[in-house]
């Protein structure tokens, strides 16, 4: 029942992860419209100013899209961990970094 609890867990966090990457992609393409809109709209100190915002959002998406790739990575290396604990708990053998003699 525990591994079933576990699996749905998996299910969901990798559903909201894909879900996150996705919203995060989409604001990326949303910002790289913006930045070629403006190129268009504007020209001097507007579109300097225009692209340096743009710029910084740009760099925060890319941040996220990392952040979001480190986070399933960490999330799954959680899940192997606990589910090595379990299956060395159930076999009455967890051993927390010392070496049996």
């Amino acid at each position: 029942q525990r591994r079933v609890r576990d699996t749905n867990m998996d299910n969901i966090v990798d559903q909201e992860m894909a879900a996150t990457a996705s919203a995060v992609n989409e604001a990326a393409a949303r910002i790289q419209e913006m930045q070629n809109n403006s190129r268009q709209k504007y020209s001097g100190i507007e579109l300097e100013v225009s692209e340096k915002i743009l710029g910084s959002c740009t760099d925060l998406m890319s941040s996220v899209r990392e952040l979001i790739i480190s986070s399933a990575a960490l999330q799954k290396e959680i899940v192997v961990g606990s589910q090595k604990l379990t299956i060395e708990g159930k076999q009455g053998t967890t051993n927390l970094g010392g070496s049996a003699t």
